[in-house]
């Protein structure tokens, strides 16, 4: 297994377990590309355990460009966080953040894409323009939450909304 040709095809990886490694790819017959959405859950993807997993890890660990296909895990705490930084970067009443905010939810995959194409706008516009200490930390965490995140299911709930942004939890 040539790790450096792999790559080229994968669109996203992500760590399953200590031995286990999931590489996705963007169809039954990917092609080599490099302008591909990056850190994305496909539908596709090839498990790898044992000695190939530990090649995979020990061959990220040497090459850290292509850590950029990291998938980033989905918590619980990183929708809250998620919700409430939505919030305050909704763009008015039709808004993909302002609905996320609100609902709480990514309702589909349209949805997923119109949330992400807004929060890829503000990044661009803070890397241009940085006005507070933490806003490109708060869009990143959106943009990871809103990758790997559920379809369909509440990200947070009300009162865990509450609890972070009040302080207690």
């Amino acid at each position: 297994m040539e790790l450096d040709t792999l790559f080229m095809y994968v669109s996203g990886y992500e760590r399953v377990a200590d031995d286990l490694y999931r590489l996705y790819v963007d169809g039954p017959v990917p092609t080599p590309q490099l302008n591909r959405r990056v850190g994305e859950r496909t539908h596709l993807f090839h498990l790898f355990a044992g000695p190939d997993a530990e090649r995979i890890e020990a061959w990220l660990a040497s090459h850290r460009a292509w850590q950029c296909l990291r998938v980033p895990t989905y918590t619980r705490e990183k929708g809250v966080r998620a919700v409430l930084a939505a919030d305050r970067w909704r763009g008015g009443d039709g808004s993909a953040l302002s609905d996320l905010g609100r609902d709480r939810t990514i309702r589909d995959e349209a949805h997923r894409r119109r949330i992400r194409h807004e929060v890829e706008l503000l990044i661009g516009m803070v890397l241009e323009n940085p006005v507070r200490p933490g806003e490109l930390e708060q869009l990143h965490d959106i943009l990871d939450t809103v990758n790997a995140g559920p379809v369909g299911v509440e990200l947070a709930t009300g009162a865990e909304v509450i609890d972070v942004y009040f302080g207690a939890g």
